[in-house]
């Protein structure tokens, strides 16, 4: 059970970082010319190093949630993807960054930077949203008050 945990906090963070070098593409562009391929190469290794890592660790994790819970869990579930507030405001800024991104692609007036910065945001929204509805704990409440563990225990509550 820990196991999937930290498959699901490390693809967390390696799908963080992968949105991330979107910020970094246009600032390795600016060093020197003896430096700019060195650069332009950490960032395309960071790149795909940190965006087939977070997939390869959400397929684990989904993986061994599937193995351990079963089919249990997915009855009780309604729907692939969980719809709750969160998700919802995830959905929308997906949904806006998309549209923003075909509306601006070719033409001449968005700043080369901006651009960056909404396909930031819009792959950081879709990593959180894939998260957020293949984790199948993450913030259930236990009825008695705290939050479950993995074992369906009490977890936070002091005894």
């Amino acid at each position: 059970m820990k196991r999937k945990r930290w498959y699901y906090r490390l693809a967390a963070i390696l799908l963080s970082c992968f949105s991330g070098t979107f910020l970094l593409m246009p600032l390795a562009g600016r060093f020197p010319q003896k430096n700019a391929k060195v650069v332009l190469a950490c960032v395309g290794a960071l790149f795909w190093i940190t965006g087939i890592g977070g997939y390869t660790l959400l397929l684990l994790a989904y993986r061994a949630e599937r193995r351990t819970d079963g089919k249990d869990e997915r009855a009780k579930r309604t729907g692939i993807f969980p719809v709750n507030t969160a998700a919802l405001i995830l959905d929308i800024i997906f949904a806006v960054g998309v549209v923003i991104l075909t509306l601006w692609s070719g033409k001449l007036f968005m700043q080369r930077y901006g651009a960056y910065v909404v396909l930031f945001v819009t792959t950081m929204a879709f990593h959180m949203r894939l998260l957020l509805g293949l984790w199948p704990d993450r913030g259930r409440k236990c009825s008695k008050g705290g939050m479950k563990n993995d074992r369906g225990g009490k977890k936070g509550t002091g005894r």
